[in-house]
């Protein structure tokens, strides 16, 4: 009897811990947290241009997008679950993205749709962003692509020339400045260089530049913030092509009269960007090294003080695109060229 009893109870304990754990498996599964389905919602600024639109990225006529590419927008969630937006295709391009929405907050949520193929030309395209009815438009520019070469960083072809504009706030029209290489050498110190010109509307100036491997040197004044009363004139590297990104290289030494006091002054190189993209005046230019230097001014027995930093931008092929300085020089940018 003890035993039957024993049965029974055993019995009911492990029907009543089955019972126990079905109730907690359909509790979990069906529980607000979960989100099930699909979302519902709105697309910020619907029916008309998207609310809040912004794009990461640059894009450009014939190169594929990157990873990072994508379209940020605003959306309104009425529902919780899965969802997928996405835009029709423009110039080759197309957005899309897909998540789960876990909560409702009444509030406006930003959304990411990742960048999807090649645009095909330079121009404006216009997307139709699609989510449960709701639709907005989103405008992107495709910018143009500086031809792609395998020329120098900086070169000295006869003929080639530049101009280029002042990156200064207050620039007037006439802020530009027109740089030929001319059909002239000059030998200083028994090297021969190239012959640059550059002028804009009240001023006429003569440099000078060689290049030996992949060092590019010019023959010019190391106080290139203008702190010396003098000249201290000297050939030195201002861009290395195959120095790897991070890599660093310094002048020799000049002597310089600074506020009546006789000191030292050098530059200092630094490969900032090796073999990007960069954006000036709304083209893109390509294989692009970017440059920091340093202007160092002491005693001869140092420490040596920073004077100034200015960073240079050359395109492969193409040459110098952009200078940014401190105030009161600022830099200017290329607006035209033409590389022979």
């Amino acid at each position: 009897m003890v035993q039957k009893w024993s049965n029974k109870i055993a019995m009911a304990m492990l029907a009543a811990t089955l019972l126990v754990a079905c109730q907690k498996e359909i509790s979990f599964e069906s529980g607000p947290q979960v989100p099930g389905g699909t979302s519902e919602g709105a697309l910020g600024g619907s029916p008309g241009a998207c609310a809040n639109i912004s794009f990461v990225g640059t894009y450009g006529a014939n190169i594929a997008v990157a990873d990072s590419n994508a379209m940020r927008l605003e959306v309104t969630f009425t529902k919780v679950g899965s969802y997928t937006i996405g835009t029709d295709t423009c110039n080759g391009l197309s957005f899309r993205g897909s998540g789960v929405v876990t909560a409702i907050t009444g509030v406006p949520q930003t959304v990411v749709l990742k960048a999807f193929g090649t645009p095909t030309a330079a121009g404006s395209c216009t997307f139709l962003v699609s989510f449960k009815g709701s639709t907005c438009t989103a405008s992107l520019p495709v910018l143009p692509v500086a031809a792609a070469t395998t020329g120098d960083y900086f070169p000295t072809t006869v003929g080639s020339n530049w101009s280029y504009f002042s990156s200064s706030p207050g620039a007037q029209p006439d802020d530009s400045v027109y740089t030929l290489s001319i059909n002239a050498n000059a030998t200083i110190n028994s090297t021969v260089y190239r012959m640059f010109t550059s002028e804009d509307d009240t001023d006429k100036d003569t440099s000078f530049y060689r290049k030996t491997g992949n060092n590019y040197h010019q023959f010019g004044d190391l106080d290139v913030a203008g702190v010396a009363s003098n000249f201290v004139n000297a050939d030195y590297i201002f861009l290395r092509d195959d120095v790897p990104l991070g890599g660093s290289w310094e002048t020799g030494t000049g002597d310089a009269l600074i506020n009546g006091v006789p000191l030292k002054m050098k530059l200092s190189f630094t490969i900032a960007e090796k073999d990007v993209d960069v954006v000036v005046n709304n083209r893109i230019f390509r294989n692009v090294i970017k440059v920091r230097a340093t202007s160092l001014a002491g005693p001869a027995a140092g420490p040596f003080a920073v004077v100034t930093t200015y960073e240079s931008w050359y395109a492969k092929g193409i040459g110098l695109i952009n200078v940014v300085a401190p105030i009161p020089v600022f830099g200017f940018a290329v607006t035209r060229y033409v590389v022979n």
